[in-house]
C-alpha cells in the first residue's frame, strides 16, 4: 500500500489510534477527517503528502509528530484538532513547510519567511485578513502552493527567487500586485497563478520558465493590452486571445518551443496550422474542440510530446498531417501523432505564398507534386512553382 483514499477512515468514531506502515507516501483528502476518538497516530518516513482536510475535526488528537519526509500539506488538514488549536498564532511551520498563518493578522504586516523553508503550503495565508502589504521568499523555497497568496489585496509586489521550480495554480489569485520579478530558475507557472489582479501591469518573466497554465494572466491589464492573436511569453506560445476569425490559418513562430494548456481550446474556426521544427510539447487539450482543423503542418524532426485530450474533438484520420520524409515513421508510431493521415513533405527550400497571389500567369505557373499544372486558385498545401516548392497558405 502507498496510499490511503479519499475518505478512507472518514467518521470512524471508534477509531482511537492508527499506525501507518513504512511505504505509505500519500494520505489523500479528509481521510481520517471527524475521526472523533483517535488520540493517537504514527506517520511513517515515507510519507511525502498529506492531503486537505485529513485530520480536520479529530476533536481527540493531541500531540502529533510529522516526519521530515513530509513536503506536501493540504489546507486545513488538522483544523479542529487539540493540536492546531494549542499553536501559537502567526507563521505556523511544519518542520521546512510554511503550513499556514493561524488567527487575525494585523494591519500592514510584513511576512518574511524564515530562511531553510522548502514549501509554502496551498492556501498558507487564505485563512487570515489578507493585510499582507510585503513578503520576503527566501531562496530555499523551491515550491509555492495553489491558492497560496491569493486574495491578498495589500500585497503590491513581490520578488520570486529562482529556487522556486513551481509557482502553483491560482497562487497570487484575485490579489492587489502590481508588479512582479520572477527570477531565472522557475520552470513553470500554473493555471490562473495571477488571474484577476487587475492591477497588474508590470512583470518579467525569465527564459527558464517552460510550462505556462491555463488563463495564468487573464484579466490583467498586461494582458487586455497584448493584440488579439497569438500571444507569445519568450518561447512559450500560452495563449490565444479573442475570437479566432472564419477560416483562420496559423503559423507558430520559429523558435517556439511548447504549446500551453488550452491554447485553442474551442476555437472551431482554424482550419489549418503550421509549426515549427523547434516544437517540442503541446500541452493539455491545447487544440481540444477545433472541429475545422483539417491540416496540421509539424516540421519537428521528433514528434512533440502531447498531453492529454490534445486534439479532443478532432477527426483525425480526416486531418493531415505534414511532416519530413525522414520522420514519418516517428510520426507513425508516436502516440497521438500516429492517428493523423500522416503525409510525407520534403520542407527544403520551401517557401509561403498567399492564396489571392496570381498563379496562373504564364511566367509563373503552378504545378501540384505529380506534375500537373494548377490554375485557378489552389487548394492550400504543397506545390512547386519556379523550380522551387511553395506552401499555399
Amino acid at each position: 500500500v502507498d496510499k490511503i483514499g479519499v475518505y478512507a477512515f472518514k467518521d470512524c468514531v471508534g477509531l482511537t489510534s492508527v499506525e501507518i506502515g513504512y511505504g505509505v507516501k500519500i494520505i489523500e483528502n479528509e481521510a481520517f477527517d471527524r475521526c472523533i476518538n483517535l488520540t493517537s497516530i504514527s506517520l511513517p518516513e515515507s510519507l511525502t503528502t498529506i492531503g486537505r482536510g485529513v485530520f480536520m475535526r479529530c476533536e481527540s488528537l493531541v500531540s502529533l509528530s510529522i516526519p521530515k519526509s513530509v513536503k506536501n500539506i493540504g489546507f486545513r488538514a488538522f483544523d479542529g484538532t487539540p493540536w492546531y488549536n494549542n499553536q501559537p498564532d502567526g507563521v505556523m511551520y511544519i518542520n521546512d513547510i510554511l503550513y499556514t498563518y493561524k488567527g487575525e493578522m494585523p494591519s500592514d504586516t510584513h511576512i518574511d519567511i524564515r530562511k531553510g523553508t522548502v514549501a509554502i503550503s496551498s492556501d498558507a495565508f487564505a485563512r487570515s485578513s489578507n493585510r499582507m502589504t510585503s513578503l520576503t521568499i527566501p531562496k530555499s523555497v523551491t515550491s509555492i502552493g495553489e491558492w497560496a497568496f491569493a486574495h491578498c489585496y495589500d500585497l503590491k509586489s513581490v520578488t520570486i527567487p529562482g529556487s522556486v521550480v513551481e509557482i502553483g495554480a491560482n497562487a497570487f489569485y484575485s490579489g492587489g500586485l502590481t508588479s512582479i520579478t520572477i527570477e531565472d530558475g522557475v520552470t513553470i507557472i500554473g493555471s490562473e497563478a495571477f488571474m484577476y489582479c487587475k492591477l497588474l501591469t508590470s512583470m518579467d518573466i525569465p527564459t527558464s520558465v517552460k510550462k505556462i497554465g491555463t488563463n495564468a494572466f487573464l484579466f490583467t491589464p498586461w494582458y487586455s493590452a497584448q493584440p488579439d492573436g497569438l500571444i507569445y511569453i519568450n518561447d512559450i506560445l500560452c495563449d490565444y486571445k479573442g475570437l479566432a476569425p472564419y477560416d483562420t490559418h496559423l503559423k507558430v513562430r520559429d523558435g517556439t518551443v511548447s504549446i500551453s494548456t488550452a491554447t485553442f481550446l474551442d476555437l472551431e474556426n482554424i482550419v489549418s496550422v503550421m509549426l515549427p521544427g523547434s516544437v517540442s510539447s503541446i500541452g493539455q487539450e491545447a487544440f481540444s474542440g477545433c472541429t475545422g482543423l483539417t491540416e496540421i503542418t509539424c516540421k519537428a524532426a521528433v514528434p512533440p510530446i502531447c498531453e492529454t485530450d490534445c486534439f479532443l474533438g478532432i477527426g483525425q484520420r480526416d486531418c493531415k498531417l505534414y511532416v519530413a520524409e525522414g520522420s514519418v515513421e516517428a510520426y507513425r508510431n508516436a502516440p497521438v501523432w500516429q492517428n493523423f493521415d500522416i503525409i510525407a513533405t520534403d520542407f527544403s527550400g520551401i517557401e509561403e505564398i498567399r492564396v489571392d497571389e496570381e498563379l496562373d500567369e504564364p511566367q509563373s505557373p503552378l504545378y501540384d507534386l505529380q506534375g500537373r499544372r494548377v490554375t485557378g486558385t489552389p487548394e492550400r498545401g504543397l506545390y512547386i512553382r519556379n523550380g522551387k516548392k511553395v506552401w499555399i497558405k
